[in-house]
């Protein structure tokens, strides 16, 4: 199983909530952003980050920040 299929089973087990909904629209837009791959460097989401906080309107960027945290104690 890749690192996606195990986070998105992580994130299927409370799906109801919203904050994971939008957790999960976060990290997938991070995927699109970094492109699938085995690791992720601090790279990848610092690039994100800077992305994020010009195309991310309705979401604080402590929220995108947030999930990224929690993207990488999972992996």
């Amino acid at each position: 199983m890749d690192i996606i299929e195990k986070v998105e089973q992580r994130l299927s087990l409370y799906a109801s909530k919203p904050t994971v909904l939008s957790r999960k629209s976060i990290l997938s837009q991070f995927f699109l952003h970094a492109g699938e791959k085995e690791d992720y460097t601090e790279d990848d989401a610092i690039s994100f980050l800077s992305w994020a906080k010009n195309h991310y309107k309705g979401t604080s960027i402590n929220h995108v920040y947030a999930s990224l945290r929690w993207f990488y104690r999972q992996v």
